[in-house]
């Protein structure tokens, strides 16, 4: 989701999640090395997303799915 579709701007996002708006940008362009956990969960959970922890076999194909 982006940005605007909530009626915001990179700015407001930006402010309400604790990072600067050039940490933003360079976030969508993939022009970052590393963000803290809390600050990109806070930023997807602004957009409408979540994280979901599941426990994974790298051996065993199975089809990776979060339970509501």
């Amino acid at each position: 989701m982006d940005p605007q579709e909530l009626g915001i701007t990179q700015e407001e996002l930006a402010r309400k999640v604790g990072m600067s708006r050039q940490v933003l940008i360079n976030l969508e362009k993939g022009k970052i090395g590393s963000i803290r956990f809390i600050k990109l969960w806070g930023l997807l959970r602004e957009l409408g997303y979540d994280f979901c922890v599941i426990k994974w076999n790298p051996f065993k194909r199975q089809e990776l799915e979060c339970e509501e």
